[in-house]
């Protein structure tokens, strides 16, 4: 159930910003969710493929939902909230609630 929801998650981010994420690259992102992290900052080359995948603190990365825009986006703070310079593209923070109760459901149901 994890693996889908984060492959859900992927793909969603695939389709919106038209990044491409190598098997190897999904691969790695779980591993980091198994590990307890939830949140990532992805390196993508000229071709839109993401060739790194930089692990965060979850609860430093904070959206700026006010003035901070970026080509009219909001912009992303991996630093608890001191600089935002960070995109919607390059940012990938997944539902820690979601992932809780996905956990908790396996727990529950093994």
């Amino acid at each position: 159930m994890i693996e889908e929801f984060v492959n859900s998650e992927i793909n969603k981010h695939k389709e919106r910003y038209g990044l491409d994420f190598g098997f190897n690259i999904c691969s790695e992102i779980l591993k980091y969710v198994e590990e307890g992290i939830y949140a990532f900052q992805l390196i993508y080359n000229e071709n839109h493929e993401v060739i790194l995948v930089q692990a965060l603190d979850w609860t430093k990365v904070i959206e700026n939902r006010s003035n901070d825009r970026h080509w009219g986006q909001n912009l992303w703070s991996y630093d608890g909230g001191n600089h935002f310079k960070y995109s919607l593209i390059e940012t990938l923070k997944l539902d820690i609630q979601k992932l809780r109760e996905l956990k908790l459901n396996s727990i529950i149901c093994d």
